[in-house]
């Protein structure tokens, strides 16, 4: 008989409990998340809702408290690489810092410029005044050539961030060439989520052949640590003009120089669509056990063709 009494209560239970409720162990507490949802040319799309959503923490279904328009101000910090292997000018970095990025910014957002060195350069914060560039352009004059500590730099900056209220992100200007740092890019990834700064990326890598024994070349691209960084911290991907061109014209001069001409490097428009992003972002609440852990995090969207950006894991606390 109680054996009966066991199997019935467990079909219920079955039966009552619906399908996306899960089980939190330990106690549960909301955990938040941003989210930036795409189409597959980089233009935000609106008008996606909780019924649209679905959360996977551990690979287990988690539920959806909320999913609403976020604010649109951000602590943002930009930080350029000034190198001597990527491909940007000087004056194009401060011309689309100045003439683009600046007049984009609202007057709630608080803004910085950084430059990769050993050790990084900081401007001043800027609050409602637009009208400091000069700020700007010394912290470009200040620049080094070498080395490039892109992981050690962005991290910097993610310290400064961490611990701040609102959404906190890290903009890398570079073509992904890393050099001379302290931390692997496995590991800045890790602290970014931890201190929940979104890590986005205005590409300025590429295609580049190595050669190999035997004649042979491989070819390779210096960004895709910047593609898996971004995907890891839930960071606005954004392709600037070196990075959408193919190594393969360069073996013929003319398909080369159209390449170059059709696919310039346009930093200052490329930061404008990043921001643009951001500004169209959602703040996801979801439930789960607040257990101080990492958990891997898989948000998804089921709008057709949507491109989703957010964080791949969080702590839960």
């Amino acid at each position: 008989m109680n054996r009966v009494r066991l199997l019935t209560a467990a079909i219920i239970l079955a039966v009552v409990m619906p399908y996306d409720v899960i089980a939190v162990r330990g106690s549960a507490s909301p955990m938040t998340c941003d989210v930036v949802v795409l189409t597959t040319d980089g233009l935000p799309i609106s008008g996606v809702t909780s019924n649209d959503v679905e959360v996977l923490s551990d690979g287990i279904r988690a539920p959806v408290m909320s999913f609403v328009p976020a604010s649109p101000d951000v602590k943002i910090i930009v930080m350029v690489d000034l190198s001597t292997s990527q491909p940007l000018r000087r004056y194009e970095v401060q011309a689309g810092l100045v003439t683009n990025w600046l007049p984009s910014l609202l007057p709630a957002d608080a803004a910085r410029v950084g430059v990769v060195g050993a050790p990084p350069v900081f401007s001043i914060w800027f609050a409602t005044d637009r009208t400091i560039a000069s700020a700007v352009r010394s912290v470009i004059d200040r620049a080094q050539p070498e080395p490039s500590p892109i992981w050690d730099s962005a991290d910097a900056a993610v310290q400064s961030l961490s611990g701040l209220p609102g959404t906190k992100v890290v903009v890398l200007m570079t073509d992904g060439r890393a050099g001379g740092n302290a931390l692997g890019v496995e590991d800045l990834a890790r602290r970014a989520v931890a201190a929940d700064v979104a890590i986005g990326v205005v590409s300025e890598g590429g295609e580049v052949f190595l050669p190999q024994k035997d004649d042979a070349v491989i070819r390779v691209r210096t960004d895709a640590s910047l593609r898996w960084l971004a995907d890891a911290t839930g960071g606005v991907y954004v392709e600037d003009g070196a990075a959408r061109r193919l190594a393969s014209p360069r073996l013929d001069a003319i398909a080369y120089a159209f390449d170059q001409v059709n696919k310039p490097n346009r930093p200052g428009p490329s930061l404008v669509s990043l921001m643009n992003a951001l500004r169209s972002r959602y703040r996801l609440t979801f439930d789960a056990a607040a257990d101080g852990k990492t958990h891997a995090l898989d948000v998804r969207v089921r709008t057709p063709g949507a491109v989703v950006r957010a964080k791949r894991s969080y702590v839960a606390r």
